[in-house]
């Protein structure tokens, strides 16, 4: 099939192999009695990332043993409370938070809701330089910066809608955050990122992902893992129905989607 580049791919081979991770296969541990699974590891399957997905009961509280690392993090189900340094935000799903390297935080749970989220997290790189004033909360709906991308000749399906949530242009130096909407027929094409490796989550819906060669199907729940190299891309086939939105993004973050967009890679 014919495929819509962002980058061409002229790196060496990657160390690791694309994963679709289905998390109820992903083995898992109770923590302060919520229940943690490992999606992904830096150095055991990918290059930097490491990936959770945290369930907890109704009133229960988690929070990481360590904030050494940069964090993302979204709310897949449920209501909760987010603590991020000294600040204290509402969740509800789709919500989002960006927690800097040396910030301290925690979630929980309502008493009468669980609460599910996905985190991905990464050390920062020593020439990257944080910002003074990162935006920390936002949501997956949130369109104040918005990217639709060209796609190929040959495609036949239309472009989807990409949201920026947490990136350069929101002071994030390292991971970022993007939210699609593949609305039936819509796909975002598939690329490569030659310096970054990349992890999102389906986040609503059913689609296919581009992973390995070929086309395999996707649904609410499961991350891709693309490391750097590996074409990956997503697609809604059907022809009607509900999209198939999808989240997350490369790490580091890519500087060419920025571009593609008009937009500054730098942080701010």
């Amino acid at each position: 099939m014919a495929t819509s580049i962002l980058q061409h791919p002229d790196s060496p081979s990657p160390v690791y192999t694309g994963q679709l991770i289905h998390p109820e296969l992903c083995q898992g541990q109770d923590v302060a009695g919520c229940h943690v699974r490992e999606l992904l590891a830096a150095g055991r399957g990918s290059n930097m990332i490491t990936a959770l997905r945290v369930d907890l009961p109704p009133g229960r509280v988690w929070s990481p043993a360590a904030f050494d690392l940069e964090t993302i993090v979204v709310v897949f189900n449920g209501r909760g409370e987010l603590h991020l340094g000294q600040e204290h935000h509402a969740l509800l799903p789709a919500s989002t938070a960006y927690a800097p390297t040396g910030t301290p935080f925690r979630l929980s749970a309502v008493p009468t809701f669980p609460l599910t989220v996905y985190l991905w997290r990464a050390s920062l790189l020593p020439d990257r330089r944080p910002s003074r004033s990162p935006l920390l909360v936002s949501t997956l709906w949130d369109e104040t910066t918005s990217f639709r991308p060209k796609v190929g000749e040959n495609e036949t399906m239309a472009p989807a809608t990409m949201h920026f949530l947490h990136w350069p242009g929101t002071g994030s130096p390292l991971l970022c955050l993007h939210c699609g909407i593949q609305q039936p027929g819509q796909m975002f094409p598939v690329h490569v990122h030659l310096r970054s490796e990349e992890l999102f989550i389906a986040f609503r819906g059913e689609g296919d992902c581009f992973l390995n060669g070929k086309w395999q199907p996707m649904v609410a729940g499961d991350a891709l893992y693309a490391p750097s190299g590996l074409l990956h891309g997503v697609r809604n086939a059907k022809p009607d129905g509900e999209p198939f939105v999808t989240c997350g993004g490369p790490t580091p973050f890519d500087p060419v989607l920025y571009r593609l967009a008009d937009l500054s890679p730098e942080v701010k």
